[in-house]
């Protein structure tokens, strides 16, 4: 009865580095009527590694930055060791059976599949909403891995020679999971609009994962605001006046990026506004405003 859409699409990618990758999804929209709407979805995706996934060679100084395409450090070829056994290792008379070796596999696309539900509707004739839910397992998420490389003479404790520290980009070897929630509520009155919006996310990956995932989203943040038009200008009777503000937060989260620019971000949050005025005989609109004009968080 035209009320159950169906969707099934099919893709295949395929990149001179990497082997050919299918990702299927499959999506129902079930409307009753056009004011409430149900959705749930199965989706997958893929993203190759960047250019500097796979090519970067650049010395920060504190370490080399090394794209993995050609697999370095892949088994069969070289190894590194970690940070915490080179510790050990300087601390108890640079034996060499305490460092820890590993190997890092040549880095592959990330693969995700994604189960999605979400309903939209209209209540009251005036209120709209907009929610959905999200769980997303990640195959070969890509990050990266800090280790360090170096000769050892072959006469007993002799400290190490080339001594550097690499952080290679890497897959994931254990399945990473995000969760996470959307809602937004919009109120519609005369001349005048509030809105609202809220995001959850998180991460979950596996304890044992050597890899360092670069997820960089915050867990929490909204949005709150209303839009205003056709107000009165002040001491007249001329409705040409319109004005909006917006209040948005961002819980703090730690951003990895390189060596240089990896660290945590605090939360924060920033104010909107915009006022306009219309001069229709002139066909003409002056808008006056600005982004992050001013936080709240600060003032406490």
């Amino acid at each position: 009865q035209d009320r159950l859409t169906t969707t099934l699409t099919a893709r295949l990618d395929k990149n001179e580095n990497f082997n050919a990758l299918f990702s299927p999804a499959l999506s129902l929209v079930y409307a009753k009527t056009s004011a409430h709407v149900w959705r749930i979805g199965f989706s997958s995706a893929i993203r190759n590694p960047t250019l500097a996934d796979q090519y970067l060679y650049y010395n920060v100084g504190r370490a080399l930055l090394l794209g993995n395409v050609s697999g370095q450090f892949e088994a069969g070829r070289d190894s590194m060791f970690t940070l915490q056994s080179f510790n050990v290792y300087r601390d108890n008379g640079l034996q060499r059976s305490l460092l820890d070796y590993f190997n890092v596999d040549r880095v592959r696309p990330e693969q995700v599949r994604t189960v999605e539900i979400g309903y939209r509707g209209t209540h009251w004739e005036n209120v709209y909403f907009d929610v959905g839910a999200y769980n997303s397992w990640y195959t070969d998420f890509i990050g990266y891995i800090i280790g360090l490389h170096a000769d050892f003479p072959d006469i007993g404790a002799a400290p190490p020679i080339n001594l550097q520290v690499y952080r290679v980009a890497a897959n994931a070897t254990e399945q990473v999971t995000t969760q996470g929630v959307n809602a937004g509520v919009t109120w519609y009155r005369p001349r005048l609009t509030y809105t609202f919006n809220y995001s959850y996310n998180r991460l979950t990956s596996g304890a044992d994962d050597p890899i360092i995932p670069a997820f960089n989203t915050p867990r929490n943040k909204f949005n709150a605001g209303f839009n205003a038009r056709d107000r009165k200008i002040p001491f007249t009777d001329l409705k040409r006046v319109g004005y909006c503000m917006n209040w948005k937060y961002v819980e703090g989260y730690d951003f990895e990026g390189s060596p240089q620019f990896s660290g945590p971000i605090a939360s924060y949050d920033m104010v909107d506004a915009q006022v306009s005025v219309q001069f229709p005989k002139n066909r003409l609109t002056v808008k006056l405003g600005g982004s992050n004009l001013i936080g709240l968080t600060p003032l406490f």
